[in-house]
């Protein structure tokens, strides 16, 4: 059963926090999946945007291997799907 006044709430509060579709950082995050890949959503997270820049963070130093080899391909689809933002680098971190 949907409740369509706790539904405009939730569309209201979601904008004042630009949290919506209009903020692509907000965006960029609930896509990160399809820009890298289910094989690798489990072990990298989109930590930052800083200028230019995506700060990934991996929970291994052998998947940061594996981002790098797809560095091109992810910054391509981040590119793509979000022209505003302009990412022209990638950086890694491993947490822990």
């Amino acid at each position: 059963m949907r409740d369509e006044g706790t539904e405009k709430i939730l569309e209201k509060l979601l904008a004042r926090l630009h949290c919506d579709e209009s903020n692509p950082y907000a965006a960029l995050h609930r896509q990160w999946m399809d820009i890298v890949g289910v094989d690798l959503i489990a072990h990298v997270k989109l930590a930052d945007v800083k200028g230019h820049a995506l700060v990934v963070e991996v929970d291994h130093p052998a998947w940061s291997n594996l981002v790098l080899m797809r560095k091109k391909q992810i910054i391509g689809r981040v590119r793509s799907a979000f022209p505003a933002l302009d990412i022209k680098l990638l950086q890694l971190r491993v947490s822990g």
